[in-house]
């Protein structure tokens, strides 16, 4: 087991929570924002098709992503957990919804363990592609938002 590495991203935007739920949820959508070229499900979840026990596959040019789904409270809260393909164990990932002055505060929290003995750089590595991905999340959130406003 190596070093527990663990890092948070805040951002708000300009959204209802349902909006940034619509998006958060909508598994197939997330190749415009997570880096996949294709996401399929592998596993219903127990309950909701994408809650609790829900496997996911994120394919895309480096490789083969599975994640679990671990939580899941509508409009607040989603986790998840990576089974295979990052180069770290035990990674997990929290994403929380709330509240903001008429916007939303999205909270993305990651927790791992790098795998190689370069530990260090695998943990900025990591980070730097979940803060892309989580920009990317919320342009997709701000155009979806704008899309659905009256």
């Amino acid at each position: 087991m190596g070093r527990v590495s663990t890092f948070h991203t805040v951002r708000v935007v300009e959204a209802s929570q349902a909006v940034v739920w619509s998006v958060l949820i909508d598994y197939s959508g997330m190749t415009r924002w997570a880096g996949a070229r294709s996401v399929t499900m592998e596993r219903s979840g127990q309950g909701d098709p994408r809650g609790v026990g829900a496997i996911r596959v994120l394919k895309s040019w480096r490789g083969t992503i599975r994640e679990e789904i671990t939580e899941f409270d509508p409009e607040r809260r989603m986790g998840y957990r990576i089974l295979s393909a990052v180069p770290a164990d035990n990674y997990h990932g929290v994403i929380e919804l709330s509240p903001s002055n008429g916007s939303t505060r999205i909270a993305w929290t990651n927790t791992f363990e790098p795998r190689t003995l370069a530990g260090p750089v695998v943990g900025v590595v990591i980070k730097s592609v979940i803060k892309g991905i989580v920009d990317r999340f919320v342009k997709v959130v701000s155009l979806e938002a704008k899309r659905s406003a009256p």
